[in-house]
C-alpha cells in the first residue's frame, strides 16, 4: 500500500480516485460548454452530439471506476452491475439513496451509449446535459469528502 493509501485509513488508492475525479471534471466542463448553446443548435450538429455522448461515456465510466474501487474496499457486498454499484454505495451511506438511484440510472444509460448508441435520441442527450450533470457534481463531493478523510 502506498503512503497516501495508508494516510486516508480506508485502503483506497487515492491517486486512482483523484485521477478519475479529474476525468469527470474535465468531461463535465466540456459538457457544460455544449449545453450552453441552444438546444436546436446542439441537436442539429452531429459532431457536437457525438462528442457529448463520448464525454458522457467518459464521465460515467470514471464514476463507475471510482464506485467499484470504493465498493471493493468499504462496502458490505459486491455489486452485481454498474448500476448496482451505486446502490451499494448508497446502502453504505457513502452517497444518499436518492443520489445512488439517479447514478444507477446514469450507469444504465451508459450501457445504452455503448450497446444501443443508434437508438439514443439527441434530445435525450440534451436533457441529460441540462438536468443530470449536477448528480455527478454531488457524487464528486461525496467521494472527495471520503478521500480527504471526511468519512472514516
Amino acid at each position: 500500500m502506498k503512503p497516501d493509501d495508508e494516510a486516508n485509513g480506508l485502503g483506497l488508492n487515492r491517486d486512482l480516485v483523484l485521477q478519475r475525479i479529474q476525468e469527470i471534471r474535465g468531461a463535465l466542463d466540456l459538457l457544460r460548454t455544449d449545453a450552453a448553446q441552444p438546444q436546436s443548435a446542439f441537436v442539429a450538429d452531429a459532431h457536437v452530439v457525438d462528442a457529448a455522448k463520448y464525454r458522457l461515456l467518459v464521465a460515467i465510466e470514471a464514476a463507475v471506476s471510482i464506485c467499484t474501487h470504493v465498493a471493493s474496499r468499504l462496502a458490505a457486498r459486491t455489486p452485481d452491475s454498474y448500476a448496482d454499484c451505486f446502490k451499494v454505495l448508497g446502502d453504505a451511506g457513502i452517497v444518499s439513496t436518492e443520489l445512488a438511484e439517479r447514478l444507477g440510472r446514469m450507469a444504465r444509460f451508459r450501457n445504452r451509449l455503448v450497446h444501443l448508441y443508434w437508438k439514443i435520441d439527441n434530445e435525450r442527450i440534451w436533457e441529460i446535459l441540462k438536468e443530470s450533470l449536477g448528480d455527478l457534481d454531488a457524487y464528486l463531493d461525496a467521494i472527495g469528502a471520503l478521500v480527504e478523510g471526511g468519512r472514516a
